[in-house]
């Protein structure tokens, strides 16, 4: 704590956590990279789009920003 004025304040960290990245469905991912869902379908089946599968029995695919973001810049 610090004393300012009279008054006692705390110091705030300079880690600030960024934001938590972006879900997106595969329409959305399709939409912002202009490929067709089953294209995207194939990259994330093949593991060079990086994805999670929801629910019980494969469910539906969830895509993060960040994973975008890596596919575009491709391998480094």
């Amino acid at each position: 704590m610090e004393e300012v004025g009279g008054v006692k304040t705390e110091m705030l960290s300079n880690n600030v956590q960024p934001a938590p990245s972006r879900i997106l469905t595969i329409s959305e991912v399709a939409a912002q990279l202009r490929f067709s869902t089953n294209t995207l379908r194939k990259l994330l089946n093949e593991g060079r789009l990086k994805g999670v599968r929801t629910g019980p029995y494969g469910g539906k695919w969830r895509i993060s920003q960040k994973a975008i973001d890596e596919f575009i810049r491709g391998p480094e």
